[in-house]
């Protein structure tokens, strides 16, 4: 009998483990619903765990697929993950050094246009920052951009990529709340930037917008007072980010100068937390599936001989991959 590729069990094994791993997510569920007040809407959590749990039935089916054919395309199936189109999150390329002038330590005037593209960022749940040859972002100016994202919980993903064989060419992908306090870690003078910052904007945020307290604001919120105010004469509700990259600006950049990020000193910083994990569409089908189903992750980017092309949520991969056999199968069993 040839030996399983994929899937080591038995037929029945893999129903009993997609039944044991959908009873288990679903308890799960039902405890966090009572306990935590989870969301009467939890439809969406619900189609994951059917999903997630059909997982070893998946890799069974695609054992039996191999045996039959001997390889995937011989029988008709094509993992293409080129064909999964996901346009949200394709990524929203953010301009360097976020919209400052390239080269040039922040200024109060580069605030405002660097809070058009914090405005921008926060409408999409990926960005996509180019590194370009080390020289074009600098990290405080992705302090501020991490900030940003963390405190308006988007953008959700950011992608870096940057000028290695080839342009755009992907280097991982990582969430803002697991950057964001590595990224801080590394030096004193921006945890007392971003501390300040809060403060500031806690400050504001006591009162209405035309208001002031009784014995006026203090530190950071006195000095960038007219930053607590949109174009509108409103609340900014970025003025946290706003001050932040002004105080990085004369306290930093204005001084000593920000460090600029290479490839190397990405990984440096945040080689705990980038997922670097990659479909390569040139590659062949075999190849694309083994990467997605070695891939542990909830997303997995795609990409074309290493430049970035899209990032592909699990769900999205396992419903492409349901596909393939679906169409498949058929010419198969008659």
């Amino acid at each position: 009998m040839p030996r399983k590729q994929i899937w080591p069990f038995t037929a029945g094994a893999a129903l009993a483990a997609s039944l044991l791993i959908l009873v288990a997510i679903v308890t799960a569920l039902a405890v966090l619903r009572r306990t935590i007040d989870w969301p009467a809407s939890a439809s969406e959590a619900v189609t994951r765990a059917l999903i997630v749990s059909l997982v070893p039935l998946i890799l069974l089916v695609l054992d039996v697929v191999v045996e039959r054919g001997g390889a995937l395309e011989a029988v008709g199936i094509k993992f293409n993950f080129s064909q999964v189109v996901t346009p949200s999150l394709g990524g929203l390329a953010i301009r360097t050094n976020i919209s400052g002038t390239i080269g040039q330590p922040i200024g109060d005037s580069d605030t405002v246009t660097i809070l058009d593209s914090l405005k921008e960022a926060s409408s999409h749940d990926v960005v996509i920052i180019d590194l370009g040859r080390g020289t074009d972002w600098w990290e405080t100016r992705l302090l501020v951009l991490l900030a940003g994202a963390v405190r308006m919980r988007r953008p959700s993903v950011v992608i870096f990529v940057a000028a290695d064989t080839v342009d755009g060419t992907f280097q991982g992908w990582a969430l803002p709340e697991d950057l964001l306090p590595l990224l801080l870690r590394t030096d004193r003078r921006y945890q007392e930037s971003y501390g300040a910052a809060s403060a500031a904007a806690s400050q504001w945020a006591l009162v209405m917008p035309n208001d002031y307290p009784l014995n006026g604001f203090s530190g950071l919120a006195s000095r960038y007072e007219w930053m607590r105010h949109d174009t509108t004469g409103g609340r900014n509700e970025l003025a946290a980010e706003q001050v932040l990259a002004a105080d990085l600006g004369t306290t930093i950049e204005h001084t000593s100068g920000s460090k600029a990020i290479t490839v190397a000193g990405l990984q440096q910083l945040f080689r705990n937390v980038l997922h670097t994990d990659a479909i390569d569409e040139t590659s062949p089908s075999d190849q694309q599936l083994g990467a997605f189903l070695k891939n542990a992750e909830p997303y997995i980017a795609a990409t074309h001989r290493g430049q970035y092309l899209r990032l592909i949520p699990q769900a999205n991969g396992l419903n492409a991959i349901l596909r393939s056999i679906c169409d498949a199968w058929p010419s198969k069993t008659s």
